[in-house]
């Protein structure tokens, strides 16, 4: 699982076995290491209808709903987007497949979605 955060924008590009944990009811995470200190980013399903990010001691939990996301993960579509609401501003979580891409990468062929890549 790869995270990506810009201003108000929250980008999670999921890897087929990241699919697989989602489609079986855990949870991916990716760990973030910064010198000594170390963050973890965990994508949980909920049965709630709405989003919702979730701060921890050490990084955050982003829960999507399950009714929207389930159908999603069996599907060919690439990309869901989601609005969280906040007092100000939106944050927008943009949940993806991971395609390959034109630049050498470090993951895994297998793990990537080239069959939806066009």
């Amino acid at each position: 699982m790869k995270i990506r955060i810009a201003e108000q924008h929250l980008r999670i590009r999921i890897r087929k076995s990241d699919l697989t944990l989602l489609m079986s009811g855990q949870a991916p995470v990716t760990n973030i290491s910064w010198g000594a200190k170390q963050w973890q980013f965990t994508v949980e399903l909920d049965q709630e209808p709405w989003p919702g990010i979730r701060p921890a001691e050490k990084g955050m939990f982003i829960t999507l709903p399950a009714e929207v996301v389930q159908p999603w993960l069996r599907s060919n579509e690439v990309s869901l987007e989601f609005k969280v609401a906040t007092n100000e501003n939106p944050l927008t979580i943009l949940l993806e497949k991971d395609l390959p891409c034109e630049h050498k990468s470090s993951d895994a062929p297998e793990e990537l979605f080239s069959e939806l890549a066009k």
